[in-house]
């Protein structure tokens, strides 16, 4: 089980995609170079959807008799990628990792200094002090990201965002976080990705810009972004990018 900055994540780490709801639309369009990484659903509320053909390498789990409509997906990709159906109690201990996880983010006290911030003003941190730190941050505003975002710290520095645009997770979390035109938190020193945890409501992206420069992982290859590229796939040219592990919870409900 991995604990990052001292928050236990379970199994969510070994997944590129995990809905524990979808009921309103779970729907996955043909709008990308493609997609690496093994997915789990939980296809017993979650309507699914897709539309086009697009490049996936991985394995659909449901709880569910059917991946549904995500069936095309596998057998547009019959090589690189399969589906594991009546996946019950794999499906129900992520969603206690998840419930689990945002229970242990939203009880963390936020680091002096880091209240209220806005995304663009994290441009230029530097926290290398060769300490291992764990740095809570809450994002109030700046949530359309259309640039870098320069991050540098030690190997085993954390940084836990929470974009909540009132700073309150209780009432759930407000704001609508859209990475776009080549937007992205770009690690750099000794961090990468893993060093960063994101919580968030609405998630979003669209096109433009240029991706950050390697060893940002520049598509959709193996060996965690470094190896080659998927049958099918393309490298980015562009768009809004979403670094580290990032959980959502949607619109807050009224």
């Amino acid at each position: 089980m991995p604990i990052i900055g001292g928050v236990n994540l379970g199994n969510l780490t070994d997944y590129l995609f995990f809905f524990a709801d979808g009921r309103d639309d779970a729907n996955w369009q043909a709008a990308s170079p493609g997609y690496v990484g093994d997915v789990a659903i939980d296809g017993l509320q979650a309507d699914e959807r897709t539309s086009g053909n697009f490049p996936y390498a991985g394995t659909i789990y449901t709880n569910a008799a059917t991946l549904d409509a995500w069936q095309q997906i596998v057998n547009n990709n019959p090589i690189q990628a399969s589906g594991a159906t009546n996946e019950v109690a794999r499906i129900a201990a992520l969603e206690a990792d998840l419930v689990s996880a945002f229970q242990q983010i939203n009880a963390l006290p936020v680091t002096p200094g880091f209240e209220s911030v806005s995304s663009t003003s994290l441009n230029g941190l530097n926290t290398q002090n060769n300490i291992n730190e764990v740095f809570v941050i809450n994002v109030t505003s700046g949530f359309s990201v259309s640039s870098k975002i320069n991050i540098t710290g030690d190997p085993g520095d954390v940084f836990i965002l929470r974009w909540d645009s009132d700073a309150n997770p209780a009432n759930g979390y407000q704001g609508t976080v859209n990475f776009q035109s080549g937007g992205a938190i770009v690690p750099q020193g000794g961090l990468t990705p893993t060093n960063f945890i994101n919580v968030a409501g609405n998630i979003n992206s669209s096109g433009g810009g240029t991706t950050p420069a390697p060893p940002y992982p520049q598509g959709p290859r193996l060996n965690d972004g470094q190896g080659p590229l998927i049958i099918g796939g393309s490298d980015w040219s562009g768009g809004g990018f979403f670094t580290g592990y990032w959980l959502t919870t949607g619109a807050p409900q009224a």
